[in-house]
């Protein structure tokens, strides 16, 4: 088997790429399956999902056919002063609160202050009991609470609204659309590679179909040519029983024109012919071609089944049918390597 040259990608693969700046880690990742069409899918990090018409613009580039789906990872690098904490949100936590520990402000205040006198706490926590209900008979003692500040606090800050995170609206900004642009080349051109690897061991599997069915066909041209002479010794043998038998006679014209029918019903010589060009020509797709070669290669495929088809409704002989399962099965192998072919 010759080695093939490396004309074919594969529609299945996985490619990766990252990128690290002084404002932002970023990692791109690529994978593609097989399809008909292309259809390309964006998740990840806000925005880009909604920036998925610009980045298949860049998949395009590389790839023609398959579902593509991209992940983009941004974990962006904010200072401490853009994440603000929202005192309106925070200050309506602790007046619920309030209902249930009354003087929680002044506790957080006097806690923050390090004040070094506890009874200050219990002086400014002494409205308790007259705001105290029955919603209040577990509220916490003046010490437990204080006890509690620094878990409270945490806890109050990873409250819902809290603190405003920074948030990407529209287009990120110019130097990380760039990197992100840049990172998925890279991530694509990791996925190539792939691509190229899956579809080199494939092309040299389709040579390898390609020389079996050209065993299998010239073994049938060897078989057609001594089909009619075969039909025309049967026939001979069948006619001298009967003669012999019923005692009578026949003209060597009618055997002869009854051997010329046979032959011109079974006569897959033009067959044979077709199914040679299409063999040449998927051997020629497979080594030269790079325009989308999947689906010309798929056209082949079925004109070639076509033609062993119409081989074995023909062909009057049980050796040439076995032939002809052989090379069916080979040509459903090959439309089923042919569906990952881009």
């Amino acid at each position: 088997m010759v080695k093939v040259a490396n004309h074919l990608l594969s529609m299945t693969g996985f490619g990766e790429a990252r990128c690290e700046s002084a404002k932002f880690s970023l990692t791109v990742g690529v994978r593609a399956v097989n399809n008909r069409h292309l259809k390309v899918t964006v998740r990840g990090t806000d925005p880009y999902p909604m920036l998925e018409p610009e980045l298949e613009k860049v998949v395009r580039k590389w790839i023609r056919r398959g579902t593509i789906v991209i992940q983009i990872f941004c974990d962006r690098h904010h200072e401490y002063n853009q994440y603000p904490i929202n005192q309106k949100v925070l200050g309506q936590y602790l007046d619920q609160l309030g209902n249930w520990v009354p003087g929680l402000k002044q506790i957080l205040f006097a806690q923050s202050l390090n004040h070094e006198n506890n009874s200050n706490l219990v002086k400014l926590s002494s409205t308790k009991n007259e705001s105290e209900d029955n919603s209040n008979l577990n509220a916490p003692t003046d010490s437990q609470a204080a006890m509690l500040v620094p878990s409270l606090i945490a806890s109050l800050l990873a409250l819902p609204g809290v603190i405003s995170e920074p948030n990407v609206c529209g287009k990120p900004p110019e130097e990380e659309w760039l990197a992100v642009e840049n990172t998925l080349v890279k991530a694509l051109q990791s996925l190539e590679i792939m691509r190229e690897e899956e579809g080199l061991a494939m092309a040299n599997e389709l040579q390898g179909y390609h020389q079996l069915i050209l065993n299998h066909l010239n073994k049938i041209r060897s078989l057609a040519t001594s089909v009619s002479e075969q039909y025309r010794k049967r026939l001979l043998d069948r006619v001298r029983l009967n003669l012999q038998e019923f005692k009578l006679s026949i003209e060597p014209e009618q055997i002869i024109r009854e051997v010329a029918i046979f032959s011109e019903k079974t006569d897959i010589a033009e067959e044979i012919t077709r199914l040679q060009s299409h063999l040449v020509q998927l051997n020629e797709i497979i080594q030269h071609e790079s325009d989308s070669p999947g689906r010309k290669l798929e056209f082949v495929a079925q004109e070639m089944f076509r033609e062993i088809n119409t081989i074995g409704s023909k062909a009057g002989d049980a050796q040439i049918s076995r032939e002809v399962v052989e090379m069916k099965t080979i040509v459903e192998k090959i439309k089923e390597l042919l569906q990952n072919i881009e």
